[in-house]
C-alpha cells in the first residue's frame, strides 16, 4: 500500500517495503525533496548482495510499509559517496550473523549521524554497524 504523501516532508528516510515472501521486508535508505527525483539505497540481493541507488519514489509504491524520518534531506550525489563504501558483509563484531539488507540499512543509519558533515565537506570516513540480529 502506497504511503500517505501528505506526511512525507523533505528528508532522509528509512523504509521497508514488502517482498515476495510473505512475512518479510526489504530495508531501503531513501532520500526526498521538493523538486529532485526521490532515489532510494539499498543492498540489493539478486545476483548476490550489491550496493545500487536508483529513482525510487516510495510513496508511489505499491511496496512500500512504513518510511521512518531519519534525517534531514541530503543530494543524492553526496549521499552515495557516503554509503557505497559500506561493505555488503555482516560486521566481525556482529558474530556468526548472516548479512542482510537490513544490517547494511542499519549500518548507514548510524553513518547518518555523520552524513551531513560528510556532505558538507567537513568530515570523511568509514562507519561499521554495530547492530546485531
Amino acid at each position: 500500500m502506497p504511503l500517505d504523501a501528505t506526511v512525507v516532508v523533505p528528508g532522509l528516510y528509512l523504509v521497508l517495503s514488502y517482498r515476495i515472501q510473505k512475512g518479510t521486508y526489504h530495508w531501503l535508505i531513501v532520500t526526498t525533496n521538493v523538486g529532485t527525483q526521490p532515489y532510494c539505497f539499498h543492498a540489493a540481493q539478486i545476483p548476490g548482495w550489491h550496493y545500487e541507488r536508483k529513482v525510487w519514489d516510495m510513496v508511489r509504491s505499491q511496496t512500500s510499509v512504513i518510511g521512518i524520518k531519519i534525517g534531514s534531506y541530503i543530494d543524492a550525489d553526496r549521499l552515495d559517496e557516503v554509503l557505497a563504501p559500506v561493505p555488503m558483509t555482516t560486521p566481525i563484531e556482529e558474530g556468526d550473523v548472516e548479512f542482510t539488507c537490513r544490517i547494511w540499512a542499519e549500518a548507514n543509519r548510524l553513518a547518518n549521524i555523520h552524513a551531513e558533515d560528510v556532505a558538507a565537506g567537513r568530515v570523511g570516513g568509514v562507519y561499521v554497524s554495530s547492530f546485531s540480529a
